[in-house]
């Protein structure tokens, strides 16, 4: 383990590219931040994190829906999302979106197919 990452992770999912740069497998650290890449039209699983999230936009927009209410997250907006709280992410428009999130390290997500499933680029 080192304090410094050199080079992030990247995880690929049918839905998006993420790359870590600090978590507890990767720097040490409890706090993990990675990067979400997601291409236009792509849509994200309707899932439960068991840890506070935090996402920045970074580039581009996207569609939160948390809680039942749903809004446009435009580049420079952030969200908490809170645990235990269904959200899900979709990119309509017709560019790509990049996100930073941070969380704790180690944070677990349900779906309807799948419960408690560690996050990869979290770990």
């Amino acid at each position: 383990m080192s304090d410094i990452a050199q080079v992030p992770r990247r995880h690929e999912t049918p839905n998006a590219v993420m790359h870590t740069y600090a978590s507890r497998a990767l720097t040490g650290t409890e706090l993990a931040v990675w990067s979400v890449e997601m291409e236009a039209g792509a849509t994200g699983p309707v899932h439960v994190v068991d840890g506070e999230q935090v996402i920045v936009v970074i580039d581009g927009e996207l569609e939160l829906t948390l809680r039942g209410e749903t809004r446009t997250l435009r580049a420079g907006a952030s969200a908490v999302l809170p645990a235990g709280d269904q959200r899900q992410l979709v990119n309509r428009a017709d560019s790509p979106a990049v996100t930073l999130v941070s969380s704790r390290s180690g944070v677990r997500a349900s779906t309807a197919q799948q419960d408690g499933v560690p996050l990869p680029w979290a770990v």
